[in-house]
């Protein structure tokens, strides 16, 4: 990209970042609940930069760019910042993915020239949250005189969402100051909030998926109508307005979905059980029709682990509500092809039939899809189907796995790895996973309190405001990063851990 022949500067208090009316409060604009503080940042001057076609900024939402020295972004306080003396956090959310990239983002107040810290932006995916603290004597000045951010590390301008054409309910992904008080934590409380909203969404896909499963466990479960009206928002957002006859209406024509690849057919479980005579349904079975290959799987490359939640379960989903028998014993056929993945024990998250090797041995997130795959297809399946081999597998990786839990109920990146941290996105696709074991009768009663013990152990990642830190970056990386300390907020993570609460009593 020619920067000097894209870059066309914006006018000085151009403001492209509004907080959501219906979160101000009555004294102002400051956006208060309870015990918490958001105070929106306002695009003060930036450059406009077309975005390659492979980032396209997700529902056209607005965004911003930065990029290297002059070609920074400067933003300024945009409401009454509250007199406190409490912690304060800078955040932003990425609006379009840079999966084979690592950057840095200077974060500094112009005119005094004070540095206030980096973002590390690794691999990051579309709707990543990240936050900066900053002491509370840089408050003042940065209510004066703003923030200036400026890329220091990376090839490619950085896309921040800077508005989201006045859809309120996602405020949080806005630039913002987040204030908290002090000795004051309402995680759980928060947690809701936050899922419960377009906060939540996420790219199309494995990831989106996890949240709407989560959504549905919940509302199938604990019947929250809040969870069905919040999946109902997020389907909105990529498949526009679906009438009452189940087929997408004209004004979505442009749709902001895309099946490619067999992580991209996870949202299909959910979106099935509500619209099983849409249009779309259709397209997910030509696109696995697509990805069939001689040995009998549905893949891409490689054999993965993905592939029993992501094929296998949402394919299960379509036998049943389609009445489609050949469906039901393709998704059986995706799990058994997929024990392949099994060596002495040990679950790898990848194989290769041609070198007859695996890879990512007992990576916790891969073991959270091989068994979330088995259990949720198990219980669509089991009334129709003979399943008990594949239930003997869910009961052996079950108690694989617990030997490997941790005194706080969660698990390390990689399980047996003590060498790795904790991954709380697959420790709460684990945990999620046993509890479904355990509802279903598969596994013992008993083993309820090591679950309960995984849901109060992820309550000490949650952010003040509910969000879900402590997660492994997504898997663009390589077992590099996986293995390393680098950890962020997910949304998917949030959504697997609603799967977890749906089986708490």
């Amino acid at each position: 990209m020619n920067r000097t022949d894209t870059i066309k500067y914006l006018s000085i208090g151009f403001a492209l970042s509004i907080l959501c009316p219906s979160c101000m409060s009555k004294n102002g604009n400051l956006n208060q609940k309870g015990n918490r503080n958001y105070v929106s940042l306002a695009v003060r001057s930036s450059y406009h930069v077309e975005a390659p076609l492979k980032q396209e900024i997700p529902f056209s939402w607005e965004a911003f760019a930065v990029g290297y020295n002059e070609h920074c972004a400067y933003l300024k306080v945009n409401e009454s910042v509250p007199e406190t003396d409490n912690r304060c956090k800078i955040r932003l959310t990425t609006a379009s993915s840079f999966h084979n990239d690592k950057k840095k983002i200077e974060i500094s107040i112009p005119t005094v020239e004070t540095i206030l810290g980096m973002l590390d932006l690794q691999h990051s995916p579309s709707f990543q949250i990240s936050e900066l603290t900053i002491d509370k004597e840089q408050v003042p000045l940065v209510k004066k005189h703003g923030i200036r951010l400026k890329l220091i590390d990376g090839q490619e301008p950085v896309y921040f969402f800077s508005g989201n054409n006045n859809r309120n309910e996602s405020h949080i992904l806005l630039p913002h100051l987040f204030f908290t008080e002090n000795n004051t934590h309402k995680g759980e409380e928060e947690y809701f909030d936050r899922l419960y909203s377009l906060n939540s969404i996420q790219d199309f896909g494995w990831m989106e998926g996890c949240v709407l499963d989560g959504l549905w466990q919940i509302y199938t479960r604990k019947k929250a109508s809040t969870a069905l009206e919040t999946i109902q928002a997020h389907l909105k957002l990529f498949f526009g307005e679906i009438t009452d006859s189940q087929e997408m209406s004209a004004n979505a024509e442009e749709k902001n979905y895309k099946i490619s690849s067999i992580e991209s057919t996870l949202p299909f479980a959910v979106f099935a059980n509500l619209y099983p005579e849409h249009p779309a349904l259709k397209d997910v079975e030509d696109f696995w029709n697509s990805k069939l290959k001689s040995h009998g799987g549905i893949v891409d490359y490689s054999i993965t682990a993905e592939g029993c939640y992501t094929v296998a379960y949402p394919m299960a989903v379509l036998s049943k509500v389609l009445k489609r028998p050949d469906l039901a014993a393709m998704a059986l056929q995706q799990l058994r092809i997929r024990k392949k993945l099994v060596e002495s024990g040990n679950v790898y998250l990848r194989y290769y039939p041609d070198k007859n090797n695996r890879a990512y041995k007992n990576w916790a997130r891969g073991i959270s899809w091989y068994m979330l795959g088995l259990i949720r297809t198990i219980s669509i399946l089991e009334e129709s189907e003979d399943v008990n081999d594949l239930k003997e597998e869910f009961i052996r990786v079950s108690n694989f796995a617990l030997k490997h839990q941790k005194s706080d109920g969660l698990w390390n990146c990689f399980i047996d790895d003590e060498n790795t941290i904790t991954d709380t996105s697959g420790s709460a696709g684990i945990a999620a996973a046993i509890a479904s074991g355990i509802s279903q009768g598969l596994l013992d009663q008993s083993l309820k309190d090591r679950i309960l013990q995984t849901w109060n152990g992820l309550h000490s990642y949650l952010t003040e405001d509910g969000l879900l830190t402590g997660a492994a970056q997504s898997n663009s990386g390589g077992q590099a990063l996986q293995r390393s300390d680098y950890r962020v907020i997910s949304q998917m993570g949030m959504g697997l851990m609603g799967q977890l609460y749906a089986y708490i009593d």
